[in-house]
């Protein structure tokens, strides 16, 4: 139950954000082919980039209705991760695109621009999504980046470092994903990179590094 509200919820926000994206940032008429030198050969309305979030998002929520029906009875491990695959897969090629599309706005004889931000930070974004909702769960028997010795030494330490871990894990991978799309559309920078890499080791790896030890103090006496 937990998973599918999850990719329900990022879902849905992947649609009002493209929702808003098509209507504030694209123009009217974008790129719908390309030639194998990237130059654009054809174009379409810029509607079409709403189709694949309209179906992953009713994809995830019919999954959702399922678990409500079974109330939990059931753990489909493979039904949450093929679905999150294909929602990624889904997102990452309608961003991969409409980041095209804007740059097309802005070159003359329809050359196409990769959208590198967005094509290295929105894997990274999705593993870290995804790394987070299974961080909640981790047993104290697997491996962990944050297993040390102090975490491993109280099972309720571990369970509140591996939880707040998972909370941060997520917040980091929709920070790079709002930063790859800034990038692409506003700002042009490659010091992008290393701002999402000090957001990775920052919120990430530092703050559950601290929390892990703020909390050990009261647990393992």
């Amino acid at each position: 139950m937990k998973k599918s509200r999850l990719l329900s919820l990022f879902t849905i926000a992947n649609f009002v954000a493209t929702l808003c994206f098509i209507i504030f940032v694209l123009p009217d008429v974008v790129v719908f082919r390309f030639t194998s030198d990237l130059v654009a050969s054809e174009f379409i309305g810029k509607w079409y980039n709403i189709i694949l979030p309209s179906l992953a998002t009713i994809a995830c929520f019919i999954i959702l209705i399922i678990d409500v029906r079974e109330d939990g009875a059931k753990k489909h491990v493979f039904r949450y991760l093929i679905a999150y695959v294909a929602v990624a897969v889904c997102s990452y090629f309608t961003w991969a695109m409409m980041g095209i599309q804007v740059h097309l706005t802005h070159v003359t004889n329809n050359a196409i621009t990769i959208p590198w931000t967005i094509i290295i930070l929105f894997p990274i974004a999705y593993f870290m999504l995804a790394n987070g909702a299974a961080l909640g769960d981790k047993s104290d028997s697997e491996f962990s980046l944050f297993g040390f010795k102090w975490v491993k030494s109280n099972y309720i330490v571990w369970q509140k470092t591996h939880k707040f871990a998972g909370r941060m894990s997520i917040l980091v991978g929709l920070c790079l994903l709002v930063m790859a799309v800034l990038n692409e559309t506003i700002y042009h920078t490659d010091w992008m990179y290393g701002i999402a890499m000090l957001a990775w080791f920052v919120l990430y790896y530092l703050f559950v590094l601290i929390y892990s030890k703020c909390i050990e103090g009261k647990y393992n006496r």
